[in-house]
């Protein structure tokens, strides 16, 4: 039997005669793909669904049968689909970061002309100023509400960070 079909066959000893007729189906292997590796913060789940998932039964690593997973633990996730005569199977590896501190510390007020260097050794990537910046520090002259956004996978985070305010030199 080289082709999915019908096939029968007929045997006829002393007179008698029978006949059985058997179907041949021809099942696909099963195909499944993930998306690459991704990550969040914490506190925010990520949803999982296969990019291709054909030919059999889902069944995601946590359990769940459902095509779509929600995730807020990091790990590796695995989905396999299977189908019988096979089973295929992909992984994603899901990275779920803390909160970003930034803390450059309280509101400060200068006086006239006087410069102030807002900066934070602990940012985990290059953060983006109000000012336009895109350094660890930034250089203030002027009066006004200053924040900063700091990208962690691939998701910026505007985060305020401090008011300057201006006070006459003159005032006591």
């Amino acid at each position: 039997m080289a082709q999915p079909g019908e096939y029968w066959a007929t045997v006829n000893e002393l007179g008698c005669t029978a006949t059985d007729t058997v179907q041949v189906i021809e099942v696909a292997f099963p195909q499944v793909v993930l998306d690459a590796d991704t990550a969040n913060c914490s506190g925010q789940a990520i949803m999982l669904a296969p990019l291709v998932a054909s030919g059999g039964t889902l069944q995601w690593s946590t359990g769940i049968s459902a095509p779509t997973i929600a995730v807020d633990i990091s790990g590796t996730y695995a989905l396999a689909i299977a189908n019988g005569c096979a089973t295929a199977s992909d992984t994603v590896v899901v990275s779920i970061n803390g909160p970003v501190v930034v803390d450059l510390g309280s509101d400060t007020t200068i006086c006239g002309a006087i410069q102030l260097t807002l900066f934070s050794a602990s940012l985990p990537r290059i953060p983006a100023w109000s000012t336009g910046a895109q350094d660890a520090q930034v250089m203030v002259t002027s009066p006004g509400a200053y924040w900063v956004a700091v990208d962690v996978t691939a998701a910026w985070h505007r985060i305020p960070l401090l008011s300057v305010n201006p006070r006459s030199r003159w005032s006591a």
